[in-house]
Formats: structure tokens, C-alpha cells, sequence
């Protein structure tokens, strides 16, 4: 089984590299931090900010954006998502491969362990921000590294937070002065018995869910890196470092997902 799984997978992603599939958004992290603001959005709701930073020694001359919020209030988010990466849900049809490469780093200096959770990464399911809960969400509760994933096979109108399946596993813990480095490949799909999700943290396979849905109808795929807090929840002041959010528009293996992020070098 474990060999029909990967032999599948990869003839999968050898199959859509040939088919002209490209990185989101090219060229080298310095020319990416130089264009960041033409290439990323921003959702600033809270205290604080998003910048690039290049005078950080935490990627060995990487640029990296640094996301802070001051939280002292009901439901707030600074965080930055990849403009015109709207990747569609294609329901009954036969699924494209998308995979993503996300990489936080926590700072001891601006991190301090609460109770409440704290979402650094997602994949959203609208530019805006859904209503519903994203289909993938990192977040860190205390000093553990939390998995969500959110789904449901109803269409919009029908589908809720209460009849929607959540799925929430410890993958790691949330470590200090380290990068965290995802690895994510999806095949989005509302439809039961379609789709397939795996999640690789610092190259290694921590979660995967195939032949399953793992969205909404209709749904876009907006990956989003930051800080958000629920409604009831008061962190005080947070600081994280992330590089910038990659997209490549096939099955990426894991080896090379893991080349393109700062744990290639750092760590």
C-alpha cells in the first residue's frame, strides 16, 4: 500500500511537470522582498504591522517579512497572502495538484507561550477571508504545533461551522529560534471520495488524507502567513518572521519543496 501510494503520487507529479507548470511568484528571495508589495497582499486588522526585513540574521541573507501584532482586543489578524492565487475547487471533475511552501519562524524575543491559539499560516477559502473555517490552519496552543483542517461537502447556503468536519492533530512542537518549514500538497475537492492533502513539516510527512474531501463547493485557495487570534483570546504583543509564500502550480515532491525554504539552510 505504502508503495502504490507514493508510486502513484509520484508519477503524478512527473506527469504535471511536464506540463509547463511554474513557480508563484518567480525568482530569487531578494527579488521577490524587492517586489514584495506589487507581489503580496495585506490583511492589517490589529496593532502592529508587516514589513521586509533584511537586516535579520535568521535566514543567513535571506530577506524575511516580519509580522507583529499588538492584541488587545476581540478578533484581530495582520497577516499576507499571495495576490491572484485563487485556486479553484473543481467539483466532480479531476483534480489539479497545487503545492505551497510556507515557513515561520519564531523569535524569542516576540514569542511568548499562551493557552490561546494563534494561527501563523492557512489556506483560506476566499481572497477576503471565508466565512466558513479555513481548509488548512496552523496554529501553535501553548508550546504544541496544531494542524486543522476544515471541510465540508454542502454547498454555499447549506454549509456551517456546526455541520462542518474539523480535524485538529498535534504535529510538532513549537520551538524557539527555529524555523518551522510546510511543505504542502493538495488536490481541493468538496466532492466525497476526491481529493488528497499531505503536509510535510521541516521534510517530513506528518499528515495526509486521500480519496476524502478536504473543501468547500466553490471554494478558492488563498495561502495567508501572519498572526490572527479568535474573538475571545488576548495574547498581548507577538513578532514572528515568515519567508515569502511560493506556489507551485503541480505535485512538488517534498525534498524539493523543502530546497526552497530557509531550513534548507538554516537550523
Amino acid at each position: 500500500m505504502q508503495f502504490k501510494r507514493y508510486a502513484g503520487l509520484l508519477l503524478g507529479g512527473l506527469f504535471a511537470a511536464h506540463a509547463g507548470a511554474a513557480d508563484l511568484p518567480p525568482g530569487t528571495p531578494s527579488e521577490i522582498g524587492a517586489n514584495f508589495a506589487t507581489l503580496y497582499g495585506l490583511r492589517v486588522q490589529g496593532g502592529g504591522g508587516i514589513a521586509v526585513r533584511t537586516d535579520v540574521p535568521v535566514a543567513k541573507g535571506r530577506p524575511v517579512v516580519e509580522v507583529t501584532l499588538n492584541n488587545a482586543g476581540p478578533a484581530l489578524r495582520n497577516d499576507f497572502f499571495l495576490k491572484g492565487e485563487q485556486f479553484p475547487t473543481l467539483n466532480g471533475a479531476e483534480q489539479a495538484w497545487r503545492s505551497y511552501v510556507i515557513s515561520v519562524f519564531l523569535p524569542a524575543d516576540g514569542w511568548v507561550e499562551s493557552d490561546a491559539p494563534v494561527t501563523l499560516a492557512q489556506i483560506d477559502s476566499a481572497v477576503d477571508g471565508g466565512q466558513l473555517p479555513p481548509p488548512l490552519a496552523v496554529q501553535v496552543r501553548g508550546s504544541k504545533l496544531v494542524l486543522n483542517t476544515n471541510f465540508n461537502h454542502l454547498p454555499a447556503g447549506e454549509a456551517t461551522e456546526a455541520n462542518t468536519a474539523h480535524r485538529s492533530i498535534v504535529i510538532g512542537t513549537a520551538e524557539k529560534n527555529k524555523w518551522h518549514c510546510f511543505g504542502i500538497q493538495a488536490r481541493w475537492s468538496a466532492t466525497p471520495a476526491k481529493g488528497e492533502l499531505y503536509v510535510h513539516l521541516n521534510g517530513n510527512e506528518v499528515y495526509f488524507s486521500r480519496i476524502a474531501h478536504n473543501s468547500y463547493p466553490s471554494a478558492v485557495h488563498v495561502p495567508r502567513v501572519g498572526l490572527s487570534v479568535p474573538a475571545d483570546a488576548s495574547i498581548g504583543s507577538r513578532k514572528i518572521y515568515a519567508d515569502f509564500i511560493r506556489v507551485v502550480e503541480r505535485y512538488e515532491s517534498a525534498p524539493n519543496l523543502l530546497s526552497r525554504t530557509p531550513c534548507a539552510t538554516a537550523n
